[in-house]
């Protein structure tokens, strides 16, 4: 289909008023390195996630809780959070038996990518906002996703007693936001994991992003503390937990980053995002005390932000990895 480049932004219609936003624009960038400091570090491209996960095991107990891991794309996410986790597990900090489950992975997609039978693959979970009275599913019912037939843009989906009917997800259910798309990912939950909820849960009081410690496994049931101290303990088939992940790393303008402390950035200057300032400058511009950015070419990412504020920027100031230096990733970084 056809496609264009959006390169020039058109909300300020008005030369002077174009030109104070930029000014704007490149103050927070410049407020954002300040914050920096000699706090920038390189790492390989392959090699950015265990970099980022290595600043963050390398911090005191003490002080990681008030250190929170950000990273714009959920793909580098999982990365880092995974290599926090086996660092955790070496040290005996995640540590027990495991609750082994499945958790559904909202994948987020708008009105047109829902009404598209190509978003869907069989095992895929697909959650009805409102009742879809020709296949039987009442608000907030779910159904799983046995087949897809492109060529009569037909989804097969089955209920709990695997009857099969045919839906058509370009109907007006999906089209007008009726349905949420999951994809069912494996999870384990240790004692020591730190988790945060991705969807809302009214009965119990919960809201999305609010975050808990897994305080023991037993059994089939796990326990969780949660911000504030309440303790809860669901069983193994909770349907709770479906909506649950780990929470080692965070994306931008979740509630984590907007309340951290201290911030450790990881930022691919291939990301697309990356161009906008509110992928980086906005995260950066929340930290309270102090930031420390991982990337895989400082050069060109002083060159991305010329290129999206107008601002030339000098070579970033690198906390490391000079030839002859010291690694930045084996340099102790304890935030004041």
């Amino acid at each position: 289909m056809p496609a264009v480049a959006m390169n020039e932004r058109d909300r300020q219609r008005e030369a002077a008023r174009r030109k104070a936003a930029r000014s704007r624009l490149a103050s927070a960038a410049r407020a954002a390195f300040a914050k920096l400091g000699r706090h920038v570090s390189e790492a390989p491209a392959g090699s950015l996630a265990a970099a980022t996960a290595a600043l963050w095991l390398a911090l005191p107990p003490a002080r990681r809780a008030a250190a929170e891991v950000i990273a714009h794309t959920a793909a580098l996410r999982r990365e880092i959070g995974a290599a926090i986790r086996d660092g955790l597990v070496r040290e005996g900090v995640v540590r027990g038996p495991a609750w082994q489950g499945e958790r559904l992975a909202p994948l987020a997609l708008g009105s047109a990518l829902l009404a598209d039978p190509a978003s869907y693959r069989p095992g895929d979970t697909v959650v009805f906002r409102r009742a879809y009275k020709r296949l039987g599913v009442r608000q907030g019912g779910e159904r799983t996703v046995t087949a897809v037939d492109p060529d009569s843009r037909i989804v097969r989906l089955a209920d709990a007693r695997g009857r099969i009917a045919d839906w058509r997800p370009g109907a007006l259910a999906a089209l007008s936001g009726g349905v949420e798309l999951f994809r069912n990912e494996p999870l384990e939950l240790r004692a020591g994991d730190r988790v945060r909820w991705t969807r809302d849960e009214p009965a119990m009081g919960l809201r999305a992003g609010r975050l808990a410690r897994v305080g023991a496994v037993r059994g089939n049931r796990v326990r969780l503390r949660l911000e504030g101290g309440a303790v809860l303990a669901l069983a193994g088939s909770d349907p709770c937990l479906r909506h649950l992940e780990r929470a080692w790393a965070c994306a931008p303008a979740s509630p984590q980053a907007v309340a951290a402390r201290h911030v450790i950035a990881a930022v691919e200057t291939g990301d697309p995002l990356l161009a906008t300032e509110e992928s980086l400058y906005a995260a950066l511009g929340r930290v309270r005390r102090t930031a420390r950015l991982v990337t895989d070419d400082a050069t060109r990412l002083a060159d991305l932000l010329e290129a999206a504020t107008g601002e030339r920027f000098a070579r970033l100031p690198r906390g490391g990895g000079e030839p002859g230096g010291r690694s930045p990733i084996n340099r102790p970084w304890v935030p004041g």
